[in-house]
């Protein structure tokens, strides 16, 4: 899934939506990789949720409970299945 998709379906303008990626990606809740002209981002499902009353819990669990088919623990792909890319063209 493209990132200029999920900007469409939540409503933001792209650039926001890259903002929140490499805030995510800085905070270490998301990894970056580069695939040829393409950046794909895994979540890691083991980091802890960053409110104080919540960092009992893990990212893995949130994402269990609303996105059951998103994939095997140890890295997460967005989007049940799909990696989360950036087009180079937007």
């Amino acid at each position: 899934m493209l990132l200029s998709e999920i900007a469409e379906r939540v409503g933001i303008r792209e650039r926001a939506a890259h903002r929140i990626v490499t805030e995510l990606v800085d905070a270490g809740y998301v990894r970056r990789e580069r695939v040829g002209r393409r950046n794909h981002y895994t979540i890691d499902p083991d980091r802890p949720l960053r409110h104080p009353l919540e960092r009992e819990h893990v990212i893995g669990e949130l994402l269990s409970a609303i996105a059951p088919t998103a994939g095997p623990p140890g890295g997460r792909p967005v989007a049940s299945g799909a990696s989360l890319a950036r087009d180079p063209e937007g």
